[in-house]
């Protein structure tokens, strides 16, 4: 029998390597759309990339969610709390980004703000997802990739 731990960390990898494909993707749609380099065909396959893995990464962030809550007993924690409230904020996100892309479809990129405005929410959604990781892993580790940089021991020093 696989455990829930092993789940969650399984269910983690699948959202994380979908949502850097995404955020990849979208970043070089977002470069194409301004330098007019690859081609219409290049643009609408890396737009189709995106548009496919920001979708798959929607479906994997309740998983995840689940997998983690079935995972630990941190009934009390204000970790929990927290991660409870940005995995709504991430799972908005990215249906904002979905809902963009299906709204305004492949010519989202010919709008050189609306293609700013998806890039940088894609980020924001990313972002969101990485501080989830940091608080799991301080959750469950006692430490996170944010200490190498200097964010967590400034936020736990307040």
């Amino acid at each position: 029998m696989v455990s829930a731990a092993t789940l969650h960390a399984f269910s983690t990898e699948l959202l994380v390597g979908s949502m850097t494909f995404s955020v990849l993707v979208t970043i070089l749609c977002l470069g194409e759309s301004f330098m007019e380099k690859l081609g219409v065909k290049a643009l609408h396959s890396l737009d189709s990339a995106a548009y496919f893995s920001a979708i798959f990464s929607l479906f994997c962030i309740p998983i995840v969610a689940l997998t983690g809550n079935a995972a630990g007993d941190a009934s009390s924690s204000p970790y929990l709390v927290n991660k409870m409230l940005l995995s709504g904020l991430c799972l908005g996100l990215w249906i904002g980004v979905i809902h963009g892309r299906y709204t305004l479809g492949p010519e989202l990129w010919q709008n050189r703000k609306m293609s700013i405005f998806h890039a940088v929410l894609v980020g924001l959604g990313y972002g969101i997802a990485a501080m989830l990781g940091s608080i799991g892993s301080l959750m469950t580790r006692g430490e996170t990739v944010g200490d190498l940089i200097g964010i967590c021991s400034t936020i736990s020093n307040l």
